[in-house]
């Protein structure tokens, strides 16, 4: 919205600033309620969010998930680019998930509106949700061995599904063709038309409210204090340029290849410059993003550094700069594949903040699991049954905080704190059977607080299935800080009827008997500090929660735990030794 010289009051401005953020929870939740697919309603795997007619973001809504951060201006801005500010017409309706501009996996579909008022073009309200199809040679769209995009699915760049309020028949019958499951997919597309229209209709009725000059005034005194408030916190960093290294375990091509992720982050004065200048090139495999995916997770680390409880608007990343070099697997080019997009993304968050934990002591959390634990379940339809595709991203340990344990598991900071399906429904609407659902003990990084624990989740398959997971960071595993130690990797294990068993982090649509065991395990945040320091009564507690075993509360935090009358008590005087003799022996190296 072009700024007007309009005199805002502050009572006015406070109104605004709420009715942006509320209005856009209630378009968030309508799409969730509308929604066909679990994926959608159940895990929040969406977004919403409002973009000025230049193409900035006015605001972006708080339930959806934080890797959509700020990036749905970098859609909507090549269709202004391609249709014009005249190119648009009431009632008019577009989508796209072109991987040049979005620079994700197809299936993330962004749906778009343009708002009138008074026969000119002011804004954009837009959502993007996950299809659970959108073509391509795997259910689901989403593999770990695709080698170029179009194996991988149909693309739209900038297509009008609805011109003057009217679905076009015949692009409605391109997309019901060209996907597995069209009324799941359609009917997902039409609740993010439906949110659309919510949208537009509330920010009009704040513009027949307050008047346009109002509303464009206050969007530019909201966007100066987010700036404001991110250039305070990054101008209390020290100048200079503060580095950190990750790698990811490999492409799902070449399995012996490492992919590693450079940072290098430069603060002058109030300005943050991130800098991926070193990462690995882009890959055969789908491990890539488009750079616009790269710029989505610098700016989320940006916000949890900055200012991690308020809504996201232009002015937000107005300090920021991010190079990213082309050609890396976090800038791929095309015909790169993208299907696994996202999973670079958790360990390219955390490697920023790593970069920047020596200069905010206190601040910076241990590694959390750096994984999104994709893991999805398919069967393809036949001429007598319906197929189906069931994907559920699985919580992991998140990384012990310089005063405090890791949280207990959550889903990475991709996803934020989305929902995970239940069982039941899972049990009531796919062909298998959860048998165990229990925190993974030893999974949690040792130290004087605890990393959070993975979690060991196991099914039973009671029809034959196919599967595709994709479990990253085996050789990577989340990180400790101040001398605590690494979190527990991921692995998933399949036991098959005929007694096989094997172990494996990566595969597309491998076919599962009826009768198999399934055990999918995430990994564990990273400790914070000296186990040796942690409180016995903490390592007890942790024992008798099934976090910790008695083993490793020996071995690792030298806390002797044994049978007492009562249950399990703490052999003071055993580790009274057992750290003496770790003091001592710390005391000798130096």
């Amino acid at each position: 919205m072009t700024a007007h010289a309009h005199d805002v009051d502050p009572i006015t401005l406070e109104v605004i600033r709420s009715a942006l953020k509320h209005n856009l929870d209630e378009i968030e939740l309508a799409l969730c309620r509308t929604a066909y697919s679990s994926t959608v309603y159940e895990v929040r795997d969406m977004c919403a969010g409002w973009i000025d007619a230049e193409g900035r973001l006015l605001a972006q809504g708080r339930y959806g998930l934080p890797i959509f951060m700020a990036d749905l201006a970098t859609s909507v801005m090549p269709g202004i680019e391609l249709f014009g500010s005249d190119g648009y017409s009431p009632g008019d309706v577009i989508i796209t998930n072109h991987a040049e501009t979005c620079g994700q996996h197809l299936n993330n579909v962004v749906v778009y509106a343009p708002i009138f008022h008074q026969d000119e073009l002011i804004a954009f309200t837009a959502t993007r949700a996950h299809w659970a199809d959108v073509g391509g040679k795997a259910v689901g769209s989403y593999s770990t061995d695709s080698t170029e995009i179009f194996q991988e699915g149909i693309q739209w760049n900038q297509l009008k599904v609805m011109k003057g309020g009217r679905e076009d028949q015949e692009v409605m019958r391109m997309i019901a063709n060209n996907v597995r499951f069209p009324d799941q997919v359609i009917g997902d597309m039409r609740a993010q038309i439906t949110a659309c229209r919510l949208g537009e209709r509330r920010l009009l009725e704040m513009v027949e409210r307050y008047g346009i000059d109002t509303l464009r005034a206050c969007m530019q005194k909201i966007w100066a204090q987010s700036e404001a408030r991110a250039r305070e916190v990054v101008a209390g960093i020290p100048d200079g340029t503060y580095s950190a290294s990750a790698f990811l375990d490999n492409d799902g091509i070449n399995l012996d290849e490492r992919l590693n992720i450079e940072v290098a982050v430069t603060i002058q004065g109030s300005d943050m410059i991130v800098d991926l200048t070193g990462t690995h090139a882009q890959v055969q495999g789908p491990m890539n993003s488009g750079a616009a995916g790269a710029l989505a997770a610098v700016r989320v680390a940006f916000k949890c550094i900055t200012a991690p409880g308020t809504t996201p608007d232009e002015g937000a990343f107005r300090p920021l700069s991010v190079v990213v070099p082309k050609g890396t697997f976090v800038s791929a080019e095309p015909p790169a594949p993208l299907a696994q997009w996202v999973i670079m993304m958790p360990t390219l968050i955390e490697t920023v903040f790593l970069a920047l934990a020596p200069v905010l002591p206190g601040r910076i959390p241990a590694a959390h699991m750096g994984d999104m634990s994709a893991n999805f379940f398919y069967q393809q339809s036949t001429p007598t049954k319906q197929g189906f595709v069931h994907a559920d991203p699985f919580p992991g340990g998140w990384g012990a905080r310089p005063n405090g344990d890791g949280p207990v598991p959550l889903k990475s900071y991709c996803h934020g704190d989305t929902n995970k399906i239940s069982v039941e429904l899972e049990e009531l609407k796919f062909p298998f059977r959860v048998l165990r659902y229990e925190m993974r003990a030893d999974s949690g990084g040792v130290g004087e607080f605890r990393g959070g624990p993975g979690l060991d989740r196991e099914f039973e398959l009671l029809e034959d299935v196919m599967i595709t997971t994709s479990l990253e960071r085996s050789e990577c595993p989340p990180w400790g800080l101040e001398g605590g130690g690494a979190g527990g990797a991921p692995i998933a294990i399949l036991q098959t009827p005929a007694g096989g068993s094997e172990g494996f982090h990566k595969a597309t649509m491998k076919p599962v008997p009826a009768g198999s065991r399934l055990l999918i395990s995430t990994a564990g945040g990273g400790g914070f500090g000296n186990p040796s320091r942690r409180d016995p009564e903490r390592v007890l507690l942790d024992v008798v929660r099934g976090m910790v075993t008695e083993r490793q509360a020996r071995s690792e935090y030298l806390v002797a735990i044994v049978p007492g009358t009562k249950g399990l008590e703490i052999d003071v005087a055993e580790t009274h030794r057992l750290r003496a003799e770790e003091q001592a022996t710390r005391g000798t190296q130096g």
